[in-house]
This record gives C-alpha cells, sequence and structure tokens, in this order.
C-alpha cells in the first residue's frame, strides 16, 4: 500500500499556479508590511495619520497590504485602481488580479481569525458573525466569473 497520494492534473497545475505565484520581483522582496491595515489601525491628527497595531507586522507581500486595506475599507474599483496608481504608477492587469485575490485572501484571515477568538477570547463579541460576514464575502468574490481570470493574470511578472 503506497502512503503516497498521486497528484491528479489539475493538483499539478494549481501546483505549478502556486509556484509562480510565490515569485517576487526584486523590488517586492525583503520590505516590511503592516497585515493589518483596519480602519480602526489609523489614527487622525491635525498634522497627519498615524498607524498603530503592528502585531502583524513583519515580512510580507505589498497586494495582501493593499488588499486587506481595500477590501476593509469597501474600496470600489475605482479606488482600487488609485490606490494601485498611487502604490506603483503604471498599472498592468497583473497588480489589479493580484490585488483582487489579496482581498480574498485577507478575507480568509479575517474570517479564520474570528473562528480561533470564538474558541480563545473571553470578550463579549460575537465571532461566529464576524467569521461568517468574512467567509460570505469571501465566497461571493470567488464566485465572480473574473477568479479563473485573475489567477492567470496574477502569474505575470510585474
Amino acid at each position: 500500500v503506497s502512503l503516497v497520494h498521486e497528484a491528479t492534473r489539475d493538483e499539478v497545475a494549481a501546483a505549478r499556479r502556486a509556484r509562480e505565484l510565490e515569485r517576487f520581483d526584486e523590488v517586492l522582496r525583503g520590505q516590511r508590511y503592516d497585515n493589518d491595515l483596519l480602519a480602526d489601525n489609523f489614527l487622525r491628527g491635525p498634522e497627519g495619520f498615524w498607524l498603530v497595531d503592528y502585531e502583524y507586522s513583519g515580512m510580507g507581500d505589498p497586494f495582501f497590504d493593499l488588499g486587506n486595506l481595500s477590501i476593509n475599507n469597501g474600496l470600489s474599483e475605482g479606488s482600487q485602481e488609485a490606490l494601485l496608481h498611487l502604490t506603483f504608477g503604471e498599472v498592468t492587469d497583473a497588480h489589479r488580479a493580484r490585488l483582487r485575490l489579496m482581498r480574498i485572501m485577507s478575507d480568509f484571515r479575517e474570517a479564520m481569525w474570528g473562528v480561533i477568538q470564538q474558541g480563545l477570547s473571553t470578550l463579549d463579541i460575537d465571532y461566529v458573525a464576524y467569521a461568517d460576514k468574512h467567509f460570505e464575502r469571501l465566497s461571493r468574490s470567488m464566485a465572480d466569473r473574473r477568479f479563473e481570470r485573475w489567477l492567470d493574470q496574477a502569474s505575470e511578472v510585474i
């Protein structure tokens, strides 16, 4: 009896796509990111904004920060385009696709955080509703007819 699972054609294709998506351009390597750009983590004062709550900060992907910021603040597609332009200058389909996929991953992370808090937190917060909200939104995003195209476009070198 073999304990090794024989990969299906779809699994092989998914693994190849995952390897492609793991490639970072030199400009993106070695950067620190906040990884938790929720509206509650911004403070506005007379001289500008401050970013607080760094417990998740570390090495990461700029598109996760942008996806997290845009999904949790309800940015429209036009505002997402402006965000990409302000961040990168020239915007390509690969930029747009990576942002849209990381919006989904942000919701997945938030949903899983809500699931974990259900077992850990002693606060009187409805973590079931919190997790459900993010699971529902990521399910809607993944059902978008453009999802497969985003996967293909995201593998393009930026």
